[in-house]
């Protein structure tokens, strides 16, 4: 069932024989962020038997890496020349299938469905036949390896009155990604083909790595980072958000709520130490002067949110809108050499978190993975490139 390899990656060919299968890996790509609807990867495969490097086109394969299992797809590209005996193949995981294929315009939700219901109804096409809560289905330890806490079941919640009809032409992944959006969640692949799962990001686990540069030569024996850089920009941050919409119940006409969010509710704590004394967090209505002080900085966020219809979707709206500007706050890319973790030995995988000790830009807290892209070559070896930001930086 497999190729292998000296390299860190294993390709599993689901339906080639083995007199069939490439042989060599010669280098290879494999890009996962938490926030794109697939994980993409390419290999530059060698053979001195060219029989073994035909037949490659759609070919079914599932990526392990040091024995982890990374993603199931499907080969998407074949790309040939040179002397013949090498080939580059390309392709995404297997959410790639629903994220080209539209939506059947036979396609009829009601209002009585389950979020899961719908997945599974629109999905069925293309395979997919289970639809996992993050409690059921953990993809994040069978990546890294890690024997990591569940996180919180977002559960399979009825739809909210809205628009359920999707557009002509729309693909299965967009439109559902927007339902799901709407009540909290990510659709995220499942542990097989045929499955998916409903997940938000999980900030609650503890590290199951740790990236180290020191500038004092007795502890930086122990630094592990290549190369590292870190952003901060405040320049849209802001200090207090405010969220309109409308909510209805059982029977009644749609009432219009609102939302005021204090921007520390859950802030991380090293953000707070580093800002809080410095920004004003109340709500300054203009009717108020001389109540605020120039010297700090407030900033008022407001959103009106029209397809809001119940209040945990009004308070998800401004919490939405507040975490996709907290997350500029910090932009941490590091490059390490291998795949895992030396101490700990696991694979690097996105939605975990990652303990950060990095003297030269300053850090020293806990950062959630938000992407990391593996690459090998014969000559260089292993190496990964991750982005982690602080975590609550995303919220849905």
């Amino acid at each position: 069932m497999t190729t292998q390899t000296e390299c860190p990656l294993t390709i599993e060919w689901e339906d080639l024989p083995a007199s069939q299968r490439p042989r060599v890996i010669v280098e290879y790509s494999l890009e996962s962020a938490f926030l794109t609807s697939t994980d993409a990867w390419s290999v530059t495969l060698y053979d001195d038997d060219p029989a073994r490097l035909a037949n490659l086109a759609l070919a079914p394969v599932s990526l392990l890496i040091h024995g982890n299992r990374q993603l199931y797809g499907r080969v998407e590209r074949v790309s040939r020349g040179g002397n013949g005996r090498e080939v580059k193949i390309a392709g995404r995981d297997h959410l790639a299938d629903i994220v080209e294929c539209n939506v059947d315009p036979s396609v009829r939700v009601t209002e009585d469905m389950t979020l899961a219901q719908v997945v599974n109804f629109v999905a069925s096409p293309c395979g997919i036949s289970t639809v996992f809560g993050e409690a059921d289905a953990q993809t994040r330890s069978i990546k890294s390896g890690a024997p990591l806490k569940a996180g919180k079941d977002q559960g399979f919640p009825s739809l909210v009155p809205g628009n359920l009809k999707p557009e002509p032409g729309m693909g299965i992944f967009d439109w559902l990604n927007r339902l799901a959006a709407r009540q909290g969640c990510t659709i995220q692949p499942g542990p097989d083909r045929s499955s998916v799962i409903l997940a938000a990001p999980n900030y609650d686990s503890k590290p199951i790595a740790t990236f180290s540069r020191a500038s004092d030569p007795r502890p930086a024996r122990r630094n592990n980072i290549k190369s590292a850089s870190a952003d901060e920009d405040y320049s849209s941050f802001p200090t207090v958000g405010l969220v309109s919409g409308k909510v209805t119940t059982a029977g009644d006409a749609a009432k219009a709520a609102g939302s005021v969010r204090d921007i520390t509710q859950g802030m991380p704590p090293a953000l707070l130490r580093l800002i809080g004394s410095r920004i004003l967090t109340k709500r300054i209505k203009p009717e108020a002067p001389g109540s605020a002080d120039a010297k700090k900085l407030y900033r008022l966020l407001y959103v009106k949110d029209d397809e809001a219809r119940k209040p945990e979707q009004v308070e998800r709206s401004i919490a939405r809108a507040v975490s996709e500007r907290l997350r500029a706050t910090l932009s941490y890319e590091v490059t390490v050499r291998g795949h895992r973790d030396p101490d700990s030995g696991y694979v690097f995988a996105t939605d975990t978190m990652a303990q950060v000790k990095d003297d030269v830009c300053g850090i020293d807290e806990a950062l959630w993975v938000a992407s990391r892209t593996f690459t090998y070559s014969r000559g260089a070896g292993a190496e990964s490139k991750l982005t982690l930001w602080r975590p609550g930086s995303f919220i849905l």
